[in-house]
């Protein structure tokens, strides 16, 4: 299995695309095999590596390869993307609880005008 732990993509005569990639082997389970529906398995981090891609316009290479990464480094590149994806989590529901505070006013603010009197 791959898991992408870094992206960038840089607009050149095309794009570049940097990665940073970690790689893993999926051990099945003995008590849950294919035949029983299939299985996650364990996986076992083989390492990883970065690597620059170029799409000139649907030509695809590879124009470098960069760091062979650790298992630990890749281990803490997750636990990195664990954390941000937990603080963004957060964040999207302070900003909802926001949104229905303010959508909750609106609406109050919507009725205090409808039940004016209108002195046309």
């Amino acid at each position: 299995d791959v898991v992408i732990l870094d992206a960038y993509r840089q607009v050149v005569a095309g794009m570049n695309y940097k990665l940073t990639l970690g790689l893993f082997r999926t051990i099945p389970d003995d008590d849950n095999s294919s035949s029983n529906g299939g299985s996650n398995g364990n996986k076992t981090c083989l390492g990883g590596f970065q690597v620059t891609i170029y799409d000139q316009f649907g030509k695809w290479s590879v124009t470098s390869w960069g760091k062979t990464l650790t298992c630990e480094e890749v281990s803490n590149a997750m636990t990195d993307i664990d954390m941000n994806m937990n603080t963004y989590l957060n964040l999207n529901e302070n900003d909802e609880e926001e949104s229905d505070a303010i959508g909750v006013d609106a609406r109050e603010d919507k009725e205090e005008v409808a039940d004016e009197p209108d002195n046309s």
